[in-house]
């Protein structure tokens, strides 16, 4: 805490943060979907900052998940995954999210194999109609795979 306090004295004014950390559009984090965006630990005193901007992660409707979570626990009573993927997905859908969310978040595409891609194919497939659905079934198939060639100078 003093530590903050002594940057922000140094900068003659609070920080603004830009955060990147659910962001999976470089070479080693677009494997991942980050949904839950409290899982690593990251925390913030919102006195010591004057703004913060988070890039979201490639997939639009996905993204609104952490960035729900991430909402001022003064004005939201329930700012969790839990809270955020039941109200974006809806129950069902959100349960099943939440039972693959360490595949996801932690393993992710590089970790799993032929058959438990099939097997999260399937059953997202039975959610189609949704958009968090189909951002999972594009990015098990590969559809997010970081190009080089999107790098500009």
């Amino acid at each position: 805490m003093r530590e903050k306090r002594m940057r922000a004295s140094r900068l003659r004014r609070k920080p603004f943060i830009w955060d990147n950390h659910i962001a999976n559009d470089g070479r080693a984090r677009c494997s991942h979907l980050y949904l839950d965006f409290w899982a690593q630990g990251w925390s913030i005193d919102a006195d010591m900052v004057a703004g913060i901007a988070i890039n979201p992660m490639n997939q639009p409707h996905l993204s609104r998940i952490p960035l729900a979570s991430f909402g001022d626990s003064s004005v939201q009573a329930d700012c969790t995954f839990a809270a955020s993927v039941r109200s974006i997905c809806g129950a069902a859908l959100g349960e099943e999210i939440t039972r693959d969310l360490d595949l996801f978040q932690h393993h992710g595409l590089a970790e799993l194999d032929p058959g438990t891609r099939a097997r999260l194919l399937e059953k997202y497939r039975g959610f189609e109609s949704q958009r968090c659905s189909l951002e999972i079934g594009e990015w098990l198939r590969g559809g997010y795979e970081f190009d080089p060639n999107c790098l500009t100078e």
